[in-house]
């Protein structure tokens, strides 16, 4: 992640994610067969094991040094949060609208993610060859 910028690898990352469970839901709502929803749970499964340790890293980059332990305190709040209610919201739209609905849900939130950290967050890649060269220009001056 560090040699091609988190940017780089987050975003590609939730996009993946989004069109994964965008395959789980075509396959529920046209009644394709099962392996088409195992390949989409398997893809969704090989995301999240891309994308799974980079939001801790995003927090350790955007908070400041010295308020790093409330950041992530408030982090780990929000996180179990939204860990308690997605399943209850998942569930809740594929009982009354079928899972379909539920996994493109959770595609809606994970292109929503993918769209907003590519919007918010500076290319880490870009930033330090910035600082290198920022460095450099200070040793020999």
């Amino acid at each position: 992640m560090d040699k091609f910028g988190r940017r780089s690898v987050i975003v590609p990352g939730f996009a993946f994610y989004a069109s994964s469970s965008v395959l789980m839901a075509l396959s529920a709502f046209n009644h394709l067969p099962f392996e088409l929803f195992a390949l989409g749970f398997v893809l969704v499964q090989f995301s999240q094991g891309t994308v799974g340790g980079t939001m801790q890293v995003l927090g350790t980059d955007m908070a400041p040094s010295f308020a790093r332990g409330r950041f992530f305190a408030i982090w780990r709040m929000v996180a179990q949060l939204a860990a308690t209610i997605t399943p209850a919201i998942f569930a809740l739209l594929s009982e009354h609208l079928g899972y379909g609905t539920g996994f493109m849900y959770l595609a809606v939130c994970a292109y929503l993610v993918a769209f907003l950290v590519g919007w918010v967050l500076k290319d880490t890649r870009k930033v330090a060859e910035e600082r290198e060269a920022a460095a450099k220009a200070a040793n020999a001056g």
